[in-house]
């Protein structure tokens, strides 16, 4: 029996070496992927700032074509995050197929309309770049829903709270070049500092 005891050590030591390593193996397996969908969700918030401040910037643009005096020529607006994520080919192994397509759409649009100012006079009656404009605001605000469905699932949803309004509505007086003297945190409608 003595005989067989180092055979049976043997097969025990190389078993628990076996699962050992095999453990080692998934759990690292499960931290790469967990980093994986970690950074998909934050380029996907990253494009979803990028979208939202072209919509704002498209809208803003198409307001002030028809306004004589205004400002114009807002555009183009960068999108960093964006353009980063379509040129980085790791992205595309986890994005569904129909958003990666929006996203390049939105990308193209945007280039196609940045050459267009670039190329026009103020363009208060070039009803194209208005056209063009519009489409891209259109598409835009349907790509922001496509990516935010993609984000809710990834644990990083969007954080909306009571305040929400009030600020967006103080930001739009501000673009507008209307002050107000009161902060948006301040409930009561005076000034926290008088």
């Amino acid at each position: 029996m003595k005989d067989w005891n180092w055979i049976l050590d043997l097969l025990v030591t190389l078993i628990g070496s076996g699962v050992g390593v095999f453990l080692a193996f998934e759990l690292e397996h499960r931290r790469r992927d967990t980093e994986a969908v970690r950074h998909y969700a934050n380029t996907l918030n990253s494009i979803r700032a990028d979208l939202a401040n072209l919509r704002s910037l498209t809208k803003q643009t198409s307001e002030r074509m028809t306004q004589s005096g205004a400002p114009w020529n807002l555009f183009p607006p960068d999108t960093p995050a964006l353009d980063a994520a379509l040129s980085n080919s790791a992205f595309y192994d986890r994005v569904p197929y129909g958003l990666v397509s929006c996203l390049i759409v939105v990308a193209n649009l945007r280039r196609s309309l940045s050459g267009a100012f670039r190329n026009s006079q103020p363009p208060r009656d070039n009803e194209s770049l208005r056209t063009q404009l519009d489409l891209l605001l259109r598409t835009v605000s349907y790509v922001q829903l496509l990516v935010d469905d993609a984000v809710k699932p990834l644990g990083k949803p969007i954080v909306r709270t009571s305040q929400d309004g009030v600020i967006l509505d103080g930001l739009n007086q501000a673009i507008k070049g209307k002050t107000t003297e009161n902060s948006p945190a301040d409930t009561t409608g005076k000034n926290s500092e008088s």
